[in-house]
């Protein structure tokens, strides 16, 4: 059916697998109970199709239409009758762990689904660098864990309450007029090197292990993030939030942001209760009440480094500073009144004026 005019064309229940469907023109087309199964729609024209309650599994959806579509109950369950190739792998419910679905350079800005699985789906930019439109795309509460978003253009996408475990969108554009919509969202181990996450509201966020390597956070809001063992190396976190009076702090827990260029110690003045348990960075001008800057239960292991920071003026009253490199740091006229600092390493440091050590 390759080029075919299909348009308006009735195909509920039909069973489409092996089908070459490039370049075919579903305009308006009925898919509701359809099997679409080892099928070539590359090209594929599915705008104002209704697509509902379908099964998708091995799909080349590369350079697809679907712009403005709803799509809603998609991969719910196993079609009866319907028998996977061997080898797929599948989870408690019987479904597959990947469904292998390729979007590149496909148009599926304004989308909006609902109950709708995708996990392993490869959106990522075509191979000619067209970049896969998701631009005000609604994916809330959808299934896109371990998919692939490289490159892909996310702008003003809404994304709430998504699964997005073990998701690569490095180098993926976020930008918008309207802010990226992330609330709740797992995005844990989540790969979103150099992702432009500009403004993105990101409060309440699971970023558990998360790669934020060189990626772009200025005014990203972050309270209430889950960045437990982030990677945040030369990040760029200019007026991010993670502070906000009466609602629940960024965790930080090892975090990593070793060169990251922000303000976040700067800002933080009015917390009582940020965590940067093994944290490595190196900031400048710091003012913050710190809580607890400790090794952590093992008294092996070296505390948060915090060589050559600067934190004149600092305020860290009964702070937990156990076995922390506080090497060359400026702590002049800083307040450490009933801070641990047992094991930590101030050779170097400067202590003009410095109170309670």
């Amino acid at each position: 059916m390759t080029r075919a005019d299909l348009s308006l064309a009735n195909l509920k229940a039909a069973d489409l697998t092996g089908a070459k469907l490039i370049d075919a023109n579903l305009n308006g087309a009925s898919l509701e109970a359809t099997i679409i199964q080892d099928v070539n729609a590359k090209g594929a024209d599915f705008r104002n199709a209704n697509i509902t309650d379908i099964f998708l599994f091995d799909v080349n959806f590369n350079f697809a239409n679907f712009e403005g579509v709803s799509i809603s109950d998609v991969n719910t369950v196993i079609p009866e009758g319907l028998v996977l190739p061997p080898g797929t792998i599948v989870d408690e419910f019987g479904l597959p762990t990947d469904f292998k679905l390729r979007f590149r350079g496909a148009d599926l800005s304004n989308v909006t689904v609902g109950d709708i699985n995708l996990s392993g789906s490869d959106f990522r930019a075509a191979s000619d660098g067209t970049a896969t439109q998701l631009d005000n795309a609604k994916f809330d509460d959808a299934d896109l864990s371990e998919s692939l978003f490289n490159e892909a253009d996310l702008s003003g996408a809404s994304l709430s309450g998504a699964n997005l475990t073990g998701a690569n969108f490095t180098g993926a554009d976020f930008t918008a007029d309207a802010a990226l919509n992330l609330d709740s969202a797992s995005l844990e181990g989540a790969n979103l090197s150099g992702a432009n996450l500009t403004n993105a509201d990101l409060s309440g966020v699971s970023l558990k292990g998360a790669d934020l390597t060189g990626a772009d956070l200025t005014g990203a809001i972050l309270v209430g993030a889950d960045l437990t063992e982030a990677i945040l190396v030369g990040a760029t976190l200019e007026d991010a939030d993670f502070f906000r009076e009466g609602e629940p702090t960024a965790k930080l827990d090892k975090a990593n942001l070793d060169g990251a260029n922000t303000n976040l110690l700067n800002s933080c003045y009015t917390s009582e209760v940020i965590r940067l348990v093994f944290a490595s960075f190196i900031c400048s001008k710091v003012k913050a009440n710190w809580y607890n800057l400790s090794d952590g239960p093992d008294a092996d292991n070296i505390g948060a480094d915090l060589t050559s920071i600067t934190f004149i003026d600092g305020i860290a009253t009964n702070a937990d500073f156990t076995n922390a490199l506080l090497v060359n740091a400026d702590l002049s006229k800083a307040n450490f009144t009933g801070a641990d600092l047992t094991g930590a390493d101030l050779t170097g440091a400067i202590t003009v004026d410095t109170i309670g050590l």
